[in-house]
């Protein structure tokens, strides 16, 4: 491969990661999400932590976890979201059975979310995109009362 073909391969497989999918405007997002908006909070939502974690509470957030990373297995914090609004997971390392893990940079990003509240819902958004989840299973008060 010549040195020209090499950096149009590149100039166009870097403009293709810059590109982003939008739903059309007409698609509804899936049940129990709502919309994604450019900002990940809304006027009168605050920081929250989650409060009297219950075994449904937890299963609904792992839920909703997975479901933001399309499908992903998760596996969360006995504590997530209790002491901060801010959950960050980061990937499984590659494991080889009898041998020690692969060692070398993980050049994935950690994935972010936060956890927010208008005082009577819990929100989860995912920071990457700004999806937005309720969790009406969840008892949540703002991060500054805690």
């Amino acid at each position: 491969m010549t040195a020209s073909r090499f950096a149009l391969a590149f100039c166009l497989l870097a403009g293709l990661t810059a590109c982003k999918v939008t739903p059309a405007a007409d698609e509804s997002p899936p049940a129990g999400e709502t919309e994604a908006v450019d900002s990940p909070s809304r006027a009168g939502e605050q920081p929250a932590v989650i409060v009297n974690p219950t075994p449904e509470g937890r299963a609904e957030l792992e839920h909703v976890v997975s479901d933001m990373l399309f499908g992903a297995q998760v596996t969360l914090p006995m504590d997530a979201l209790t002491k901060s609004s801010m959950l960050v997971l980061e990937r499984e390392r590659i494991k080889r059975v009898g041998q020690p893990p692969l060692l070398g940079r993980d050049l994935g990003r950690p994935e972010r979310f936060r956890l927010l509240t208008t005082g009577s819902t819990c929100v989860l958004i995912h920071e990457s995109n700004h999806a937005r989840y309720e969790l009406p299973e969840t008892d949540c008060v703002p991060e500054d009362e805690q």
